[in-house]
């Protein structure tokens, strides 16, 4: 029998939910999967991570991970979620919020503003309003209006249902000053709607899409991955490249273990095997693992993301062919500058010299079209042509790798101030929020 080929990849520490320490944890190449291999007392565990060792691999190699990097103390955080109620239109069987409560909560404007200032402190520079369903607050119009007084970029995260019922609230969020709505869009299939969220909502989700892009705003769409619909991502994608407007970016989450969500859902969906699925999809011919992108690490603007965090691949539609942002621009070579950068963490110069490493790495012919990438990404006008696909899930709480957690770009804004999305999740700080 053939002896199987054990590889180290890494290592990292672990809190483990069993006798609430902290373990060492080796990361070992075991055929094709990538296993985390925890000592407890309490008994070792081996937890898969990847179930493809190539695609994880070649992540950390595009931004040279460093295991021993420790971010600043009280680093910026990217992406700032505000829990403004748990009330919520739909009873979804898959949601990681385990709302069984019989009195909602509803976040006063005055605690959403004094939460939104702390996050500021620490350079954020946009709040996600999500829920429960955050349409439902009887006071989003006036908390969105409060936030935008501190000059932060507001998005909603929605299931859409109020804005497929009423035409005039998407009209209402984009004079109120909300800058991107995030959809949650999980499938095309009625019978698949059904297992994941309880009814089919898929009209009303085509009507709230209608409704977001008659009122002109900026939006994009998140799918949870599970079982159910993961044989869906090829033809979400075709049909998402076929709308009259792009969405910003089409993420899709491996279903995380929180909140609600039925034990035999999950069934080893990791973020690699979602790029498989994409890379072997014929809605993108061509695509390839190269394409794929982790958050570069670029020290001025507070980038410290972890490789195995996210990846994302930019897709352009021009003249009815697709473009892959690679194929304009040496991405690896401006991933190593920005890496390699001397300036010092949230300096002045940030920005301007981000945009010269972009230029440095661009064939002068390509200029034009990288200016206006950049431009219209950020403000893509009546039709954008632009997509980010982005395959990403949250640490498990089999194993919370505390490297990972350490340098998350994303938190919960709580009253207790930043916490790490992952970490609020895994450890059940909601009962606080």
């Amino acid at each position: 029998m053939k002896k199987k080929i054990l590889k180290k990849i890494g290592e990292t520490k672990t809190f483990c939910h069993s006798c609430q320490k902290n373990h060492y944890v080796s990361l070992i190449q075991k055929e094709n999967n990538v296993i985390a291999k925890i000592l407890c007392s309490n008994g070792d565990k081996e937890i898969i991570v990847s179930n493809d060792a190539e695609i994880f691999k070649q992540m950390r190699q595009k931004v040279e991970y460093e295991e021993n990097f420790t971010p600043p103390e009280n680093h910026k955080f990217f992406l700032n979620q505000l829990y403004i109620t748990d009330a919520c239109n739909c009873s979804c069987p898959i949601c990681y919020v385990a709302h069984d409560k019989k009195e909602t909560f509803f976040m006063s404007v005055e605690e959403a503003v004094l939460r939104a200032k702390a996050a500021k402190q620490r350079k954020a520079k946009n709040v996600m309003l999500i829920g429960g369903e955050p349409t439902v607050h009887p006071k989003l119009i006036e908390i969105i209006k409060e936030l935008r007084q501190l000059k932060m970029k507001i998005f909603v995260f929605t299931n859409g249902l109020e804005l497929g019922k009423n035409k005039n609230l998407a009209v209402q969020l984009k004079k109120a000053g909300v800058y991107t709505i995030g959809l949650q869009f999980d499938s095309l299939d009625r019978a698949t709607l059904k297992k994941m969220r309880g009814t089919d909502y898929l009209d009303l989700k085509l009507k709230a899409i209608k409704n977001i892009q008659e009122a002109n705003l900026r939006f994009g769409l998140i799918c949870t991955v599970a079982s159910y619909n993961e044989n869906e991502i090829d033809g979400l994608i075709k049909w998402a490249l076929n709308l009259h407007s792009l969405p910003n970016f089409f993420a899709f989450q491996v279903l995380a273990e929180t909140g609600r969500f039925p034990e035999n859902a999950k069934e080893e969906i990791t973020r690699e095997k979602i790029i498989r699925k994409v890379i072997s999809s014929k809605c993108l011919p061509g695509a390839k693992i190269d394409n794929f992108w982790p958050i570069p690490f670029y020290q001025p603007l507070g980038l410290f993301a972890h490789p195995d965090c996210v990846a994302n691949l930019l897709v352009i539609r021009k003249n009815n062919k697709l473009i892959f942002f690679d194929d304009i621009i040496n991405l690896s070579g401006l991933f190593k500058d920005m890496r390699n950068t001397k300036l010092k963490y949230f300096s002045k110069f940030a920005v301007p010299f981000m945009i010269y490493l972009f230029l440095k790495n661009t064939k002068l012919k390509n200029w034009t079209k990288i200016f206006n990438y950049l431009l219209t990404f950020q403000n893509p006008g009546k039709k954008n042509n632009q997509m980010v696909v982005g395959a990403g899930g949250y640490v498990s709480k089999d194993f919370e790798d505390n490297q990972r957690i350490s340098r998350c770009g994303g938190a919960i804004l709580t009253e207790k101030g930043s916490i790490s999305l992952c970490r609020y999740f895994n450890r059940g700080c909601r009962i606080s929020c």
